[in-house]
C-alpha cells in the first residue's frame, strides 16, 4: 500500500463501466452497430435490433472500421468523448490518482480520462509523441510515478487512432518496453482487465515467464465473472493471489486506507453525452456502413447473418472495389463456416475467381489486384486436397501473384506487407510442389532439395520482419513443420511445435489456433507422439 514499494497498478475497462461511468464494451459495440444500421435503410429492415456480441474485442471492431472508412473513427471517438465528459470518477480512480499522486505509477488501457479528472497526474499517452505526453521517458516516470496509458488518451484523439494501426498484433516501441519491465520486475495488481485486448496479453506473457516467483501478483476479479474469462495466456497467474469483490468496493477500502493528504474528492460527470454515434456514419458509404456491420457481425460467430449483410453490401457498392471487398467478406464469411464441408468451400472459391474475374476484365491495379488473386491462391491450394483438378490452375496464379508482388514493389508499396505476402506465397509454392511430388521427395534427394526450398525461403524471409508479420510467420512455421513430417524429416519438424503452441495462443485468433490443432493432429499422426 505505500507507493515507496514500487507496487504498479494496471487496469483495464472494467474500472471504469457501471451506471455513471463509461458503457461496458459490448454496449459500445452494440450503440455502434446501431449507428452503423440507423444510417443505412436497407440494413434497418434486415437487423431491427442488432444482436449483442460480448466477446468480440472492442480495438478489433474499431480497426474495421478504421480500414473500411477511416474518416468515420475521429467522429466515433468524439462520441466518446462526450461519454466521457457525462462520467463521474469511482473510488477505483480516486485512488488511483492519489496514488499516481503519492509518487506510485499506474498502467491503463483505457482511453478515458476519469483517473485525471481526480488530481494532478503525471500522464502519458501519446506513442510517438515528443512533447511530454509521449513514452520516451518511461523509465524516469516510472520511478517518479505517473499515469501511463497504452491505448491513448481522448484528451488528443489522435494518440487513440495511432492504437489502431497495429490491432492484432503486440504493443511495441517503448510501450512494451514499459510493460516488460513492470510485469517481470514490479509487484504488480491487475483490476478490471480480463486480457481481451489482443496487442498486450503476448507481451505480459513474456515478461512473466522471467519473473521472480517471490514478487507479489494481485489480480482483481470481479465478483460476477470466472476467472475463466481471462485470456488463456495469463489465466494461471491471474490465480495465484486472486482478489474477488465489486471494483467500487475493493477500492473504497483502499481509498479509505490512503493517508487524509492523498484523498481528493471526485467530480461529477458534466452533461449528458450524445445518444449514439451517428455522425460516424455519415462519413461512410452506405456499402462500406454495411461491410463493417458484417465483419463484426461475423467476429461475433453470427456467420447466417453477416453473409446477408454482406449481400446488402455487394449490391449498395458504388464501384467496382466496394462490390469487390464485399464480395471477397462474403467469400471469407462462407469459407470460415464452412468447417470442412466441400461444396461450401468450393462456392466460396468461385466467388473469389469471379471478383479476380471481373477486376481482371476492367483493367484493376496491380494493388486492387493483389488480395483477390492471394484469397483465389490459398483456397485453390487448400482445395487442391481434395480436388485435384485444381492443381492444374496452380502454377498460373503463382506467376499471377508473383507479378502482382513485383509491381507492388515497384510502385513503393510498403515493404513489409509485399514481403508478407511474397513469403506466403513461397509457402504456397512450398505446399504445391509436395502435392505434386508425390513419393518421391521422401527417396530422391534432388526432388526433396526442389520441394524445401519455397518453404525454406518463406521462413527466411518472416525470421527478420517485425512483430505485425506474427500470423505469417505462424503459417510458414506451420507449414514447413507438415513438410518436413511428410518427408520424414520428424525429428526436424517436431523442433519447432513448442514454439507453434505458443505462438497460437499468443495471435489470440480463434480459426487459426483450430487449424493448428489439427495441423498438429497430422504430425501426430506422421510422426508419432
Amino acid at each position: 500500500m505505500s507507493p515507496d514499494s514500487g507496487l504498479v497498478f494496471f487496469a483495464g475497462a472494467g474500472i471504469s463501466s457501471g451506471p455513471r461511468g463509461i458503457p461496458a464494451t459490448a454496449d459500445l459495440i452494440r450503440q455502434l452497430l446501431e449507428a452503423a444500421v440507423g444510417a443505412n435503410p436497407t440494413l434497418r429492415g434486415l437487423l431491427p435490433a442488432p444482436p449483442v456480441m460480448g466477446k468480440v474485442g472492442f480495438e478489433m471492431v474499431l480497426n474495421d472500421l478504421w480500414q473500411i472508412c477511416r474518416d468515420a473513427v475521429p467522429a466515433f471517438f468524439d462520441w466518446l468523448a462526450s461519454l466521457d465528459d457525462a462520467a463521474s470518477p469511482n473510488p477505483a480512480h480516486s485512488f488511483l490518482s492519489a496514488w499516481v499522486a503519492a509518487g506510485g505509477s499506474v498502467i491503463t488501457t483505457n482511453y478515458d480520462r476519469l483517473i485525471e479528472r481526480t488530481g494532478e497526474c503525471v500522464v502519458r499517452f501519446d506513442r510517438d509523441a515528443d512533447d511530454g505526453r509521449g513514452f520516451s521517458r518511461w523509465a524516469s516516470d516510472l520511478s517518479g510515478g505517473a499515469l501511463f496509458k497504452i491505448h491513448g488518451s481522448l484528451e488528443r484523439p489522435s494518440s487513440c487512432l495511432a492504437a489502431l494501426e497495429h490491432v492484432g498484433t503486440t504493443v511495441a516501441g517503448a510501450r512494451r518496453d514499459l510493460l516488460m519491465q513492470v510485469f517481470r520486475e514490479r509487484p504488480v495488481c491487475v483490476v478490471g482487465w480480463a486480457g481481451a485486448d489482443p496487442d498486450i496479453p503476448p507481451v505480459i506473457h513474456a515478461a512473466l515467464a522471467e519473473r521472480s516467483p517471490d514478487l507479489p501478483l494481485f489480480w482483481v476479479h470481479h465478483t460476477a465473472m470466472s476467472p475463466a474469462s481471462v485470456s488463456p495466456l495469463l489465466r494461471d497467474a491471474s490465480l495465484i493471489r486472486p482478489i474477488y469483490g465489486e471494483v467500487d468496493v475493493v477500492f473504497a477500502a483502499l481509498y479509505a486506507r490512503a493517508s487524509a493528504a492523498r484523498r481528493r474528492p471526485g467530480l461529477a460527470g458534466a452533461g449528458q453525452p450524445a445518444t449514439a454515434p451517428l455522425a460516424a456514419f455519415r462519413r461512410c458509404t452506405l456499402s462500406g456502413a454495411s461491410r463493417f456491420v458484417g465483419i463484426a457481425l461475423r467476429r461475433g460467430g453470427r456467420e447466417a447473418l453477416a453473409l446477408k449483410v454482406f449481400d446488402v453490401a455487394a449490391d449498395q457498392a458504388a464501384g467496382s472495389a466496394e462490390w469487390a471487398a464485399a464480395r471477397q467478406e462474403r467469400a471469407l464469411t462462407l469459407w470460415g463456416s464452412a468447417r470442412g464441408q466441400v461444396q461450401r468451400e468450393l462456392a466460396a472459391r468461385r466467388i473469389v475467381a469471379d471478383v479476380v474475374g471481373r477486376l481482371g476484365r476492367e483493367g484493376a491495379t496491380p494493388a486492387d489486384m493483389r488480395g483477390p488473386l492471394f484469397g483465389l491462391l490459398s483456397m485453390t491450394i487448400s482445395l487442391s486436397a481434395h480436388r485435384r483438378w485444381l492443381l492444374l490452375q496452380i502454377p498460373g496464379l503463382l506467376r499471377a501473384m508473383r507479378r502482382s508482388i513485383a509491381d507492388a514493389r515497384a510502385s513503393g508499396a510498403d515493404e513489409v506487407d509485399v514481403a508478407i505476402q511474397e513469403a506466403l506465397t513461397d509457402l504456397y509454392s512450398g505446399r504445391t510442389r509436395l502435392a505434386l511430388s508425390g513419393g518421391l521427395a521422401r527417396r530422391i534427394m534432388p526432388i526433396r532439395h526442389w520441394v524445401l526450398a519455397p518453404f525454406e525461403r518463406a521462413r527466411r524471409a518472416v525470421a527478420s520482419l517485425p512483430d505485425r508479420s506474427l500470423h505469417a510467420a505462424f503459417d510458414v512455421r506451420a507449414g514447413y513443420a507438415v513438410a518436413l513430417a511428410t518427408l520424414g524429416d520428424c525429428e526436424k519438424s517436431l523442433t519447432d511445435v513448442p514454439e507453434l503452441d505458443r505462438l497460437s495462443l499468443l495471435l489470440s485468433d480463434e480459426r487459426r489456433r483450430h487449424h493448428w490443432l489439427e495441423q498438429r493432429v497430422r504430425l501426430v499422426m506422421l510422426c508419432g507422439s
